[in-house]
């Protein structure tokens, strides 16, 4: 009788099936990480943006009545308001 090394066709289809089951479940895990990865992005940069708008207020290089596509300023209740937006959401502080 012939012994016989290795693995058969059997065992490589199994194995191939276990592989891309695997990978099928760690797809959509991956898909949805760089989703929230992309909008934890956006907001840091409209906080950065709005840090960055208050410091020119605070050293009086921009006015407080300040509107831009992105970013605004403005007097609201005895305080600077100032309101930055992206294509997600705008963000405010007081």
């Amino acid at each position: 009788m012939n012994k016989i090394n290795g693995f058969s066709l059997v065992e490589s289809m199994v194995s191939l099936l276990l592989f891309s089951m695997v990978c099928s479940f760690l797809l959509p895990t991956a898909m949805t990480i760089f989703e929230k990865l992309d909008y934890q992005k956006e907001t840091s940069r409209v906080y950065q943006e709005i840090y960055e708008h208050s410091e020119l207020l605070r050293h009086k290089s921009v006015p407080v009545n300040f509107k831009d596509k992105r970013i605004q300023s403005f007097y609201y209740q005895g305080g600077i308001q100032i309101c930055a937006k992206n294509k997600l959401e705008e963000k405010c502080i007081f």
